[in-house]
């Protein structure tokens, strides 16, 4: 395991408690090398420490680590030097080390630069960070001071919440979020850790990892009934998370905002209440640059339309779909002069040409993006989405249809 350090130019003896064990030193690194042996260690150091605090750190050590070097750095006076320290800290640490950071003795913005590093190799470079410790000497009591060490270490895993956040906030994916809730916080208390398994396993977990997944997936049904279980599920969750997944915790009324809309407890009770949905979630999928989704839907969004707006409930069964495709392919074949049979006619039907011209257009491009443009004149990539979005918004032109009323 690699510890990668800084060293400071005015030493200050402390007697240095971490986990349990104490170590007085001049810098703890000193001590670091007793509290975890057999480190290979990288000493990040200006020229004056190098020339002043380095050789009396590399006695102090030698004999308690794997390997010891010097990694000289730039004072950080500027943008490009602290650039280059950065680079420095990173060109450290091979693919899939093990490392800590200890940045107690790291000058100005260092710490903050070291702390970036360490994120940044969690990353690019694959790195298990195992430790981000701070020993903190305004804190130390006594003679001698003795100073407590503060691992900083779960704060790396912010990166990971920040990324699984906006990944939430640009695509509606809430799977990241939702692994990073299953994942056991370090060093947990019996206690602790009972909490975040309970939350972990709690029903809205269960229903952000459904959810995303029913919407890769085309599942509209499915994305109602998870999006109706997280809501109702929220409010219980979130107490668990505030106590063993903190990070969430200011993003429980974005994910309730955003899958709001989608809730539905039981869409095959009542079609047209779920058509209502079904054709916000298109404008859901087209906010979130979902253009294959969303057209999808939006196609079988008219047919089912024009089912129920002929009263026909039966939208699941395949040859009712099947007739209405037909009858308003039929529609459209009579408004272009030629004419041609169907089971079923929609010629009376409101809005039954905007539903044929529409459906057309929609099942053109839809063609187009499945088929990845293998055909004579693909559109061009700007051109189809500017018409994906154009038709998919027209879907709001379509009155929702209402119930047909039965005689007593």
């Amino acid at each position: 395991m690699k510890a990668i350090t800084f060293l400071g130019v005015r030493p200050q003896t402390a007697l240095y408690t971490m986990n349990g064990k104490e170590y007085a030193a001049s810098q703890f690194g000193v001590a670091l090398a007793r509290f975890i042996p057999n480190l290979t260690l990288r000493a990040l150091v200006t020229k004056k420490a190098l020339d002043e605090q380095y050789p009396a750190f590399e006695r102090d050590v030698e004999d308690y680590v794997a390997d010891v070097r010097a990694v000289p750095i730039t004072d950080g006076k500027d943008a490009d030097e602290l650039w280059q320290l950065f680079d420095s800290v990173v060109d450290q640490i091979e693919e899939n080390e093990e490392v800590i950071f200890d940045i107690t003795h790291g000058f100005r913005s260092l710490p903050f630069l070291a702390f970036l590093a360490a994120a940044y190799v969690r990353v690019v470079k694959r790195a298990q960070i195992k430790g981000v410790y701070y020993a903190n000497y305004d804190a130390g009591f006594g003679d001698p001071r003795q100073v407590p060490v503060v691992d900083l270490t779960e704060f790396v895993a912010l990166l990971d919440w920040m990324i699984a956040a906006d990944l939430f906030s640009k695509r509606g994916d809430s799977s990241r979020l939702a692994a990073l809730m299953r994942t056991d916080l370090r060093e947990m208390t019996p206690a602790q850790r009972q909490i975040h398994r309970e939350a972990a396993s709690s029903t809205m977990v269960t229903s952000m990892t459904s959810i995303s997944s029913s919407l890769r997936r085309l599942r509209p049904e499915e994305v109602m009934k998870a999006s109706h279980q997280l809501i109702t599920h929220l409010e219980e969750g979130g107490d668990a998370f505030a106590r063993s997944a903190r990070p969430f915790v200011p993003l429980l009324d974005q994910v309730a905002d955003a899958y709001r809309p989608l809730a539905f407890a039981n869409p095959r009770e009542d079609l047209y209440a779920a058509l209502a949905i079904e054709r916000e979630l298109v404008s859901w999928y087209l906010d979130r640059g979902y253009l294959v989704q969303a057209t999808a839907v939006a196609r079988e969004w008219l047919v089912t339309w024009a089912l129920l707006q002929q009263g026909i409930t039966s939208i699941y069964e395949r040859a009712s779909r099947t007739d209405m495709e037909n009858a308003i392919t039929a529609q459209r074949a009579h408004h272009s002069g030629q004419p041609r049979e169907s089971p079923l006619s929609i010629a009376d039907m409101p809005h039954s040409k905007e539903l044929a011209d529409l459906f057309q257009n929609v099942a053109r491009v839809r063609n187009d993006l499945l088929h990845a443009g293998k055909n004579a004149s693909p559109m061009e990539g700007g051109t189809l989405e500017k018409n994906i979005r154009k038709y998919c918004d027209k879907l709001a032109d379509f009155p929702l249809p209402t119930p047909k009323q039965t005689s007593p």
